[in-house]
């Protein structure tokens, strides 16, 4: 007797990407300006806030 698997369910999620263009050479401001994008990503509007953030 075989069994099929149910099929998977979705559920939909916001994304945000952030590209971090003009970053330099200096290791602590970089990692400085993608604190401050992840922050105001993760700040959106109520209903559009991000469940995932994702940096190249």
């Amino acid at each position: 007797m075989s069994h099929l698997a149910s099929a998977p369910t979705f559920k939909p999620f916001n994304l945000a990407l952030i590209q971090l263009g003009g970053v330099g050479s200096d290791k602590s401001a970089n990692l400085k300006h993608a604190r401050e994008m992840i922050l105001k990503a993760a700040a959106g509007k109520e209903s559009k806030r991000p469940d995932v953030i994702v940096l190249p």
